[in-house]
């Protein structure tokens, strides 16, 4: 089967297990009565988890891609990430709290594979950019479909039948993906082994990493809480909540063909600087109109659906700036600054929320700006990057 839809398929189960933990978890919670710090617990432990164990599953898997397959790590990530949804199924506490960071730790056993197989060159029909954006398109659109089945579900039977129907769902999505990825025809990928970073190597790499731990901290306070906020702050049903991250990910999936054209036209760098200034102004306007839940709402969806067309434009401009021998190990370190600094802005988030709310959405925005700007400090040292235009 071709690279593309090896990616493709495990972007789509990746994006159902996703927007299953992110919307549906935090309402399933709510519905068995637990409050923001029980909410916010499960929700760090998955990202913390996650950041924690990056080094070592890059190693091992890493290590299990070069000597067997790219698709080992796959196949382990989806039956790790079926495991997770049993537990939390249960609705008991601590299987709620171990089957999150399971799968916190579960969607990372793939990156390995996704990161070989996209980010060294093997023969595709599209630029490495276009192919970035379409897998997470796949992903995105499987995150907004799961999503409108549950609102859909939601209204038509009784509530506990439906969060388990989703989960149970999800599980045997995983392990279905997994089989199908057991037989994928993979590229096969071998690592030198020269890890030595060159100096605008590691100037860049210290920016993004700044730049992610910033903007991660402002994120991690707010946006994993918006789906309990809209539930317990502004009373939304959850087929409401729902509705909003369908209608999230439609409008990303209307407004991405344009923001391909504009990042031909501008550049990836530039199109990422951009795009993360817009969305921390986002996040700062969602503070200052925390009281009106219309627009509270729609400045949430507006920026959110901007924001999500970052990721892979990150992805595809690390694969470009660093040299396949050390993108794995770049790639890792960023993610690694990200997850950690996202876990602590959740654990921060637990507090600043119950007593501050509005205050904690403006520094969230604070954050992403020092972010952008902490990141174009240390670009500013590698002469000439701001002036290239990658694709």
């Amino acid at each position: 089967m071709k690279v593309e839809r090896i990616i493709e398929i495990n972007k789509a189960a990746v994006g159902v297990s996703k927007a299953t933990h992110f919307v549906i978890v935090p309402l399933w919670a709510y519905y068995l009565g637990y409050g923001i710090m029980e909410i916010g617990l499960i929700i760090t432990v998955r990202t913390l988890a996650y950041g924690i164990f990056i080094p070592l599953v890059t190693f091992v898997f890493g290590v299990l891609t070069d000597r067997r397959s790219v698709k080992i790590p796959l196949i382990g990530a989806h039956i790790v990430e079926a495991i997770a949804y049993i537990m939390i199924m249960t609705g008991n506490f601590p299987l709620l709290v171990l089957g999150s960071a399971i799968g916190g730790i579960a969607e990372h056993l793939m990156y390995p594979s996704v990161v070989k197989t996209l980010g060294r060159g093997y023969r595709i029909r599209e630029s490495k950019t276009e192919l970035f954006v379409k897998s997470y398109l796949v992903e995105y659109i499987s995150e907004s479909l799961i999503v409108l089945a549950f609102s859909i579900l939601y209204m038509a039977e009784h509530p506990s039948a439906v969060y388990r129907q989703i989960m149970a769902f999800v599980t045997i999505l995983c392990i279905i993906v997994g089989i199908i990825s057991y037989g994928l025809e993979a590229p096969e990928i071998k690592t030198t082994k020269e890890l030595k970073l060159r100096k605008y190597e590691a100037t860049i790499l210290k920016g993004f990493v700044v730049y992610n731990a910033l903007v991660a901290i402002g994120v991690g306070m707010t946006v994993p809480y918006v789906p309990y906020l809209l539930r317990s702050h502004f009373a939304l049903e959850p087929q409401y909540v729902a509705w909003t991250y369908v209608a999230l990910y439609m409008l990303h999936a209307a407004i991405v063909t344009h923001l391909i054209k504009y990042t031909k036209k501008k550049g990836i760098l530039a199109t990422i600087i951009g795009l993360e200034t817009i969305t921390a102004l986002f996040l700062i306007l969602m503070g200052i109109c925390f009281g009106r839940v219309e627009l509270f709402i729609l400045f949430y969806i507006i920026r959110s659906s901007i924001y999500i067309f970052i990721t892979p434009l990150s992805a595809s401009y690390k694969a470009r700036v660093f040299r396949h021998e050390i993108h794995a190990l770049a790639s890792s370190t960023i993610r690694s600054a990200w997850t950690l600094a996202n876990g602590a802005g959740r654990a921060l988030g637990i507090i600043a929320l119950a007593a501050y709310p509005q205050m904690t959405f403006l520094v969230a925005g604070i954050f992403g700006l020092l972010g952008v700007i902490g990141f174009v400090i240390f670009l500013l040292e590698v002469p000439g990057i701001l002036h290239t235009k990658h694709y």
